[in-house]
């Protein structure tokens, strides 16, 4: 739970792992008083614990000695809501802790909840607090993201630290660094239209997918610290920029790969937006998520569709990007969102071909076709384009500005 400590000026802080989940406080309190014990942490009587976890601050603790000091004889301040930022915490590093990249931490500073905050210092490495903090009054709630995690949890971080592990979630970290930071704009303008508009942020694809640093070791090795690097790069040279269409965020959409055009939103979605249209994409045909071949049984597939046979195929209207707009099974018709969904097709473009009881299915381009595509922009920019022609390029007569 708890992976490091740091004393200063009076308050003690733990490190604590993002996968913990705060469940009780009870067993809570036991973590800290058995930490504080085996790692034999000498406290003074009204000393503050705060907790921190991935650079954000999440409520403090108030030691409160009775009979015995490690009887879990801890007060806490409220965990989370009223919190603000601080920009000089650093966390100790180890080999197997990330830099320390913290832009925006929150922070609960005594048992009442009361905030406080330190004028903005650019980081360096393993340094420690040396500004005096400075009270505020009212911080505001939305200087943090806030991320429904599919475990349940529910955590708050940067803006910055909430980007990169998007990025490197939706992205491979080996694309250009132009086509990343493309990512980054598109995926900070979703994030704020969200939230704009009242929704919330998951980590998975019904909004865009978000892995915590742990995860990210875990996913990248050895190569954790280049690619962290990296993407965290693109993020912060692309920092505080969105995607805007007649002075509104849009909507970013973005997908893997297109079949050669982009998908207008009105033919997956029903509606039309003006900043979501099919454009040209050739660029995707040389990428190697473009084509796939997938082998089912007929069987499988007449009882999914809930037909008696797959001798009539009737390919009946396509989009004006090429793909299935109507298709005729058996005499039941459904639309090419239809038949993606129930099959679990790549894209909405694909052929289907039956032989001795196996359907062959050939799918062109990877995702719903709307907005961005991933691997097209990462072909662009390793032609030269740079972030903003791609994103200008798939999000039709818009603008790049400041939020």
């Amino acid at each position: 739970m708890i992976e490091n400590y740091k004393i200063k000026d009076d308050t003690l802080y733990l490190y604590v792992s993002y996968d913990y989940e705060f469940s009780s406080e009870l067993g809570l309190f036991s973590k800290v008083s058995e930490y504080i014990k085996n790692m034999k942490i000498n406290l003074k009587k009204g000393m503050k614990i705060v907790l921190v976890s991935g650079g954000i601050i999440l409520g403090t603790l108030l030691y409160q000695p009775e009979k015995n000091i490690f009887e879990d004889k801890y007060i806490t301040s409220t965990l989370l809501p009223g919190y603000t930022i601080v920009n000089n915490l650093e966390e100790p590093t180890n080999e197997l802790q990330e830099e320390n990249n913290v832009a925006n931490e929150i922070v609960i500073n005594n048992s009442k909840g009361e905030t406080k905050q330190v004028e903005h210092v650019e980081e360096q490495s393993n340094e420690t607090i040396s500004e005096p903090v400075q009270e505020i009054v009212d911080a505001p709630v939305n200087n943090a993201i806030t991320v429904h995690r599919k475990d349940g949890s529910i955590i708050n971080l940067s803006m910055t630290d909430y980007l990169i592990g998007v990025v490197a979630s939706e992205m491979p970290a080996e694309f250009n660094l132009e086509a990343l930071k493309a990512g980054a704009v598109a995926a900070r303008t979703y994030a704020l239209k969200k939230i704009k508009e009242g929704g919330i942020l998951t980590d998975t694809v019904s909004t865009q997918v978000y892995s915590d640093n742990n995860e990210l070791k875990n996913k990248w090795g050895s190569s954790f610290d280049k690619y962290y690097n990296k993407i965290k790069q693109a993020v912060l040279e692309t920092d505080n920029l969105v995607i805007k269409y007649q002075g509104s965020l849009i909507n970013a959409m973005y997908f893997s790969t297109s079949n050669g055009y982009t998908e207008s939103a009105k033919e997956v979605f029903g509606y039309d937006v003006p900043y979501l249209q099919s454009v040209e994409s050739s660029v995707d045909l040389e990428t190697t998520p473009y084509l796939r071949t997938v082998e089912k049984t007929e069987l499988e597939i007449l009882n999914i569709l809930g037909i008696t046979n797959l001798n009539n195929i009737e390919i009946l209207s396509r989009t004006s990007s090429g793909r299935i707009k109507e298709i005729k099974i058996d005499n039941k018709i459904f639309t090419g969102v239809e038949l993606r969904n129930l099959l679990g097709l790549r894209s909405t473009d694909f052929d289907i071909n039956t032989n001795d009881g196996i359907v062959t299915i050939t799918t062109r381009g990877y995702g719903h076709g709307v907005g961005m595509s991933q691997y097209g922009a990462n072909k662009l920019a390793q032609k030269g384009y740079n972030y903003q022609d791609i994103l200008k390029h798939y999000y039709v007569n818009t603008e790049i500005s400041s939020v």
